[in-house]
């Protein structure tokens, strides 16, 4: 994702030179999601370029129902049509994606069983998913059977957490607690990355794979809304 790190760094420097205080909180939010989809514009189209096999898994009509969906959920209000059209495309594009999925299989499958004539080299390039474990140490011994491994971690974990809890701990006084009225950046930036991933985005179609990329540049930008929000009394989600 370096492209799209060098493409939103370029667009946040833009937008901070033109960062005016008196604008609202709203304004302010729609330029940083801007912003982040002009970036994300830019990054597809030069990977595009350098890379066309990308993604290939997935059918033209499939990428253009997404693109679809993605405008149907960035566009407010919604009316019932719409909303009815976006239930379907949610529906459609699942089955698409497992469809397109089974044929990009038997492709890759049929490509090295012709070229390799190699299973593994087939799996390997079909693999979405990590590893098993291969092998678990016990103090001095290791394993790589399935079965040991799964009983020493099972062991560990009933280990781990039968013992009891020595510690005692005694919560602060709240009338001693300063409150920060503002929010700095290294806070910000902390809550970046503890995003979780694969996450449904929201109504801007922003996921946390993008905030969390773009990290760097965008904590800024971030902690000027949130503390502008913080002043003005707004929520900031």
């Amino acid at each position: 994702m370096q492209t799209y790190n060098q493409k939103f760094n370029s667009c946040l420097i833009s937008l901070l030179e033109n960062w005016r205080d008196e604008d609202t909180v709203n304004n302010h939010y729609n330029d940083v999601i801007n912003a982040i989809d002009a970036s994300l514009k830019k990054f597809y189209e030069v990977s595009s370029s350098i890379n066309p096999e990308k993604n290939q898994s997935l059918s033209a009509r499939t990428k253009a129902l997404i693109y679809r969906r993605q405008e149907l959920q960035k566009t407010k209000p919604k009316s019932r049509a719409m909303k009815n059209e976006l239930n379907a495309l949610y529906k459609l594009i699942s089955k698409l994606i497992n469809l397109d999925y089974k044929a990009y299989r038997t492709k890759i499958i049929e490509k090295h069983l012709n070229t390799t004539n190699s299973v593994k080299k087939t799996y390997k390039e079909l693999r979405t998913n990590k590893s098993w474990i291969e092998e678990l140490k016990d103090k001095t011994k290791s394993t790589q059977n399935r079965t040991k491994i799964m009983k020493l971690a099972t062991n560990f974990y009933k280990k781990l957490y039968s013992v009891p809890n020595e510690y005692t701990y005694e919560l602060p006084d709240i009338n001693r607690i300063e409150v920060r009225a503002i929010i700095d950046e290294p806070e910000v930036i902390k809550g970046i990355k503890s995003l979780k991933a694969e996450k449904s985005p929201g109504p801007d179609g922003i996921t946390n794979e993008v905030i969390k990329t773009g990290c760097e540049h965008l904590a800024k930008p971030l902690t000027l809304l949130f503390n502008q929000s913080e002043q003005l009394s707004y929520p900031s989600s």
